[in-house]
């Protein structure tokens, strides 16, 4: 671990199994290649997820369009039992999300997801029925899913994660 929370060994060397939001499943490694910006969230989350998406987004705007389109957006799931294939598709497709760079994750396995969760350093609880209280994050990944920058808090400055991204080229 570094001093920003970050293990600096490579996310995407886990053959652990995802659902993706087009009912496919797919491994973290197969990301590999482009540079990722990461988050974890849950679809019914009416506060920091959707700051989160708006967040990313901002980031997007300030790449350089070639860049812009080879960026990989991945959401990680922290709620698979609400946030099915289908659910995730459906709010994807209502924000107008590119479906080929912004990728949904879940997993059934509870233990992969916290397990991903530790390995970013990014904490989650369950608080209600369709709820929970969690961490604000979003990680730049390089091409080989190694961590090169994140942001903690909302309006935090962005510049890091662009300057990441950009640095993946």
């Amino acid at each position: 671990v570094d001093g920003s929370g970050m293990l600096r060994p490579a996310l995407v060397h886990r053959q652990t199994q995802w659902g993706v939001q087009d009912g496919r499943k797919i491994t973290l490694d197969s990301l590999k290649g482009k540079p990722i910006l990461l988050s974890m969230v849950y679809l019914n989350c009416e506060y920091t997820c959707p700051t989160v998406i708006s967040e990313i987004k901002a980031i997007e705007a300030k790449l350089d369009p070639k860049l812009r389109e080879q960026v990989q957006i991945v959401l990680v799931s922290i709620d698979p039992e609400h946030d099915t294939p289908k659910e995730m598709k459906a709010f994807a497709d209502k924000r107008k999300l590119n479906a080929s760079q912004w990728i949904f994750l879940s997993n059934t396995d509870e233990k992969k997801i916290r397990e991903l969760a530790v390995a970013i350093n990014f904490k989650y609880q369950k608080s209600g029925p369709r709820d929970f209280t969690h961490s604000y994050a979003i990680i730049a990944l390089d091409k080989q899913g190694v961590p090169k920058g994140r942001i903690d808090r909302v309006g935090e400055d962005q510049g890091g994660l662009v300057d990441a991204l950009k640095a993946s080229f």
